[in-house]
């Protein structure tokens, strides 16, 4: 029977033997620590176990290896083990795959990431469909090889305004399927806090042009024609929000009048 340091007072907190995982539960809403974990403490403090751990890895000779081992798509960041990219970040929505395999987690579903634990083996916790009972979680070393994460930055059915490069209202658009996975160029932090993602996106979109825009005239009842595009969208998660949504596209080209950006339609 060990002795741990207690969280709260410089008194020793005897643990014992635990009959079931409720009692760990009770350290923290979000606990990593698993029964079998607590063999490994060795006497030692418990908050090894609860720290963040940072491994000295060289990031490209790191990449590189699990891109040449595990066949990672271009879009996609790594989670192996105690190892998790740090470019995935919580309020953003995730597509997670097997690495080594095709399957998909949730049923090939993006869902928002809503934190990531402490620990050596950290815990994963992604939007439910309940409320009361949330079952969306796993352990970054819950499968050996790891898993994929592929940030989804515009999901089908959104809308937004066309501007044009005069900054005019043209027409607008509504986003039908997604043609390839986002890809993360960057990660910005602005003055007020608002945490920003660049991804590089390639979408199917109905556009509708108003009357009267640079190039041509066309009647907005007219049936929307599909135009595949590509752009850089801009995944902004301000303070106090709980998810991250795109709120402009750039670097957009339509046939009809040019370099344009879509900017999210309220």
């Amino acid at each position: 029977m060990f002795q741990y340091e207690n969280l709260h007072e410089n008194e020793q907190l005897e643990l014992g033997v635990w009959k079931d995982e409720s009692n760990l539960r009770d350290l923290s809403v979000y606990a990593t620590l698993r029964l079998h974990d607590l063999k490994y403490v060795k006497g030692q403090s418990i908050y090894d176990l609860l720290r963040v751990w940072n491994l000295p890895l060289e990031r490209s000779t790191c990449c590189k290896c699990l891109n040449d081992n595990y066949d990672l798509k271009e879009y996609e960041l790594p989670v192996t083990n105690s190892n998790i990219d740090p470019r995935i970040a919580p309020c953003f929505r995730y597509r997670v795959r097997y690495i080594g395999s095709s399957e998909y987690m949730f049923g090939g579903e993006a869902r928002r990431l809503e934190f990531i634990g402490l620990g050596y083996a950290r815990r994963l916790i992604f939007s439910g469909d309940s409320l009361n009972h949330n079952d969306c979680y796993f352990w970054t070393d819950s499968y050996p090889d790891g898993f994929a994460f592929c940030i989804e930055a515009v999901q089908e059915g959104e809308k937004f305004l066309v501007y044009d490069s005069r900054k005019r209202i043209v027409g607008k658009v509504k986003v039908q399927a997604i043609v390839q996975p986002g890809i993360e160029q960057e990660t910005k932090i602005e003055t007020d806090g608002t945490v920003v993602k660049m991804v590089c996106v390639r979408l199917g979109c109905a556009v509708t042009y108003y009357h009267g825009c640079s190039r041509g005239y066309t009647n907005v009842h007219q049936p929307h024609k599909i135009e595949f595009i590509a752009g850089v969208a801009q995944v902004a998660k301000p303070t106090g929000q709980k998810e991250g949504f795109a709120r402009c596209i750039t670097n957009v080209h339509l046939k009809r009048i040019g370099p344009c950006s879509f900017l999210k339609s309220t």
